[in-house]
């Protein structure tokens, strides 16, 4: 299934929809969920978990949104036009809970990821939609980066994580504007979404992840201790 292609055009008329463009924000567990669904294979459950969570252990106080995949994959994506002159960093903290179940990582059969951070930019036509996601990966080394099996140098993989610990809280900040550089060779002003996705639709498995806190700043955020 080419899910990242559909991915990618799903976007197109957020350029031209949007009007605002962004200051800094946080966006907490119950601001993500409230983000816009894309289906691609069935629905990935997303629910807010809340520090007095039975079930789960270690919650921040904003809460963590917690994402459940069965052989699905569905993406929550904030529709707005954002500005990289204002904020070029993207930092959020996450935690897998359970990884899918993968031969191969780079292939299309492999290409799915307990935990997925995606952000899109548009210059103006469908074809023109291109992205970057940056996943917590079970193979590759953090930093490595690779084309997606489905949408090849419209859509580039950055590991951003590699630990197979599950469980464990990680941080993650980006600097989105250097990363659209270095991936395109060309400035990038305006993102047109950002999107988060847990999914295990190509290997019919399972995988679950916690997400916390996204923020785009202007500079790089400082992690509290």
């Amino acid at each position: 299934m080419k899910k990242i292609i559909i991915f990618l055009t799903s976007f197109f008329c957020v350029v031209f929809s949007s009007s605002s463009f962004s200051k800094e924000m946080k966006f907490a567990a119950k601001d993500m969920n409230s983000w816009s669904v894309r289906y691609f294979l069935d629905k990935t459950y997303y629910s807010v978990i809340t520090p007095d969570s039975i079930t789960f252990k270690d919650i921040p106080q904003s809460g963590a949104l917690f994402a459940k995949s069965s052989a699905s994959a569905s993406a929550l994506f904030y529709k707005e036009k954002i500005d990289l002159e204002d904020t070029p960093w993207l930092s959020w903290s996450w935690r897998v809970e359970t990884f899918p179940t993968v031969e191969n990582e780079r292939s299309k059969k492999g290409d799915d990821f307990a935990s997925r951070v995606h952000i899109l930019f548009n210059k103006g036509t469908v074809f023109s939609t291109k992205g970057i996601s940056y996943v917590w990966s079970q193979q590759a080394e953090k930093g490595d980066v690779w084309e997606n099996p489905f949408a090849g140098k419209k859509a580039y993989m950055i590991s951003v994580e590699s630990s197979k610990n599950v469980g464990v809280w990680k941080n993650v900040q980006r600097n989105m504007k250097q990363d659209l550089k270095e991936m395109f060779g060309e400035d990038i002003r305006y993102l047109s979404a950002i999107a988060i996705m847990t999914d295990a639709d190509n290997s019919g498995t399972q995988s679950e992840a916690l997400y916390s806190n996204i923020r785009l700043t202007k500079n790089k955020y400082v992690f509290p201790n």
